[in-house]
């Protein structure tokens, strides 16, 4: 996840510099241009399925940890 975000900032910096050399009347390649993009469009692609992935391993934690109380709950009033 920490790497995600990091790959994001990373993106968004050189996003800054690409614009901040456009307007300073820098050209670049259409090439470069669609390379870049692409490379975005791929991170993005890659940081959503991390988060997808990283959701679905929390929501599987949760049910985990609510049946272990459903244990301990039913133990409790079972015990009295």
């Amino acid at each position: 996840m920490c790497a995600g975000i990091g790959d994001v900032t990373a993106a968004f910096q050189a996003a800054l510099k690409s614009d901040a050399a456009i307007k300073d009347g820098e050209k670049g390649d259409a090439t470069h241009e669609l390379m870049w993009e692409k490379s975005i469009d791929e991170k993005a692609h890659t940081l959503t399925s991390d988060l997808e992935s990283d959701g679905s391993v929390a929501i599987e934690k949760l049910q985990s940890g609510l049946r272990q109380l459903v244990y301990v709950v039913l133990h409790t009033s079972l015990k009295n």
